[in-house]
């Protein structure tokens, strides 16, 4: 009898482990079949309102509402996986009509298994250079949340459809005569990841 009870036993532990195995299995494989890191080249149109209009903290040589426009680049590492989800850094820069601007910050990234579109969000914080209407160059901090739409063309190569951005501008002293300014961003561009 004792021979009998030892493979049952064997069975049911062995049953046991690949319940618990197979699911963390496949959850690691879903995991690695994301790309990790991404290099990507925009070209960006950024309006500016900027409220202020005697002050020397105007940005981009003018003292009203304007658009400028300009390219980007950035780099993004998606560093935790869980099923279509990801969670990761960017770190971008563009360079626009006397407003140059760099940024870093939290990415959230949703790879449907099925779909080669890619949605993501972005909190980004940093600062800009920008020269003013008396050819004095300012430096100021932002803050910005994106979000955007990834297309896979071909593996490893997105065209980024979209991608709108919304953040302030400030000076460091934000009175009733100086408000921050608001930065938006409409940008299109490509995606290389690995």
């Amino acid at each position: 009898m004792p021979s009998i009870g030892a493979p049952e036993l064997t069975m049911n532990r062995l049953s046991q482990i690949l319940r618990t195995f197979i699911p963390l299995v496949i959850l690691a494989a879903a995991t690695r079949g994301h790309a990790q890191v991404g290099i990507y080249g925009t070209l960006n149109a950024s309006h500016v309102d900027n409220p202020s209009t005697a002050q020397s903290i105007s940005f981009g040589g003018k003292t009203t509402d304007y658009w400028s426009t300009g390219f980007g680049v950035g780099i993004y590492y998606d560093a935790y996986h869980l099923g279509p989800i990801s969670l990761g850094l960017d770190l971008r820069g563009s360079d626009a009509k006397q407003v140059k601007t760099g940024l870093g910050g939290v990415r959230l990234a949703i790879h449907p298994p099925i779909l080669p579109l890619k949605p993501y969000v972005e909190g980004l914080v940093g600062g800009t250079n920008s020269t003013n209407i008396y050819n004095t160059a300012n430096t100021n901090f932002v803050y910005q949340v994106v979000g955007g739409l990834d297309y896979t063309i071909i593996p490893h190569f997105d065209f980024r459809a979209i991608e709108i951005g919304y953040g302030k501008i400030s000076s460091g002293i934000t009175t009733a005569s100086t408000p921050r300014s608001t930065l938006i961003n409409v940008s299109s561009g490509i995606a290389i990841h690995f």
